[in-house]
């Protein structure tokens, strides 16, 4: 009988043993899609972007797991919280939380323009983050003065003419130079030569002066091998040399 009765009990004691599954993530600031298996990767888009814009590069750099960030109130998502005061240092936020709520191992944070700005701040704020990518962004954040604590990479355009909200920025560059982090320019570039806005609109793009005279598929290849090859290090334990060998191979570099 008590056999019985322990046979009948045995699916509620295992049901009680298993743990809950995770909340959803739920934020009014964000929404993340994943794609693909691998070390994770969180790209995060610049001002006004979809997702989308990171869609070749998901495709020529597989054997990560890709977590794209849309923010709220860019290409067609409810602006939720975004829609009054700052944007960056509380989507970076969210992106922290994110990276806490999901339980990911060490991710690289990565974006472009806007959302490079807030891969420094989330990589600052979140201790699970293995390494950040700004591509051209300017940073807005306490992190200009602090710098990371994580190996941190910097790619960005040239400056023709410099304004004083420009040499603010290379103050701001130079400063987290100074703690670690490794600064590229790209010569020939402008600041939508970083995503692959560079290749789907170069006819409209190139008259508003928002590419620079680089060949738009030649930007996104530097840019991609760059990302791969720096995101190598701390993601697969790749010597640290293979990044330089990388660089050095684009006389575009500095």
């Amino acid at each position: 009988m008590l056999r019985l009765l322990a046979f009948l009990m045995l699916p509620f004691a295992l049901a009680a043993a298993t743990p809950a599954a995770a909340a959803p993530f739920k934020s009014d600031r964000i929404a993340v899609e994943v794609k693909g298996k691998g070390p994770d990767v969180v790209l995060i888009p610049g001002l006004s972007s979809s997702p989308r814009v990171w869609d070749t590069t998901v495709a020529a750099l597989p054997g990560y797991r890709y977590h794209l960030v849309h923010v709220a109130g860019f290409d067609g998502l409810a602006s939720g919280a975004n829609a009054k005061g700052a944007v960056v240092a509380p989507v970076a936020e969210e992106i922290a939380r994110y990276v806490s709520q999901t339980h990911l191992k060490k991710p690289a944070i990565v974006g472009h323009s806007l959302g490079g700005a807030a891969s420094f701040e989330a990589c600052r704020q979140d201790s699970h983050c293995a390494t950040a990518v700004d591509l051209d962004g300017t940073l807005w954040t306490d992190v200009r003065h602090t710098g990371l604590q994580v190996p941190s990479l910097i790619l960005r355009h040239p400056n023709a003419t410099c304004d004083a909200f420009c040499e603010a920025a290379n103050t701001d560059f130079a400063q987290v130079k100074a703690t670690g982090t490794r600064l590229l320019t790209l010569q020939g570039s402008e600041h939508l030569n970083f995503s692959d806005s560079s290749v789907l609109f170069e006819p409209a793009l190139h008259p508003l002066g928002y590419l620079g005279p680089i060949d738009g598929a030649r930007a996104i290849l530097i840019t991609r091998d760059v990302l791969r090859s720096f995101l190598d290090a701390p993601m697969r334990g790749a010597p640290a040399a293979a990044f330089e060998s990388t660089v050095g191979r684009y006389s575009e570099l500095r």
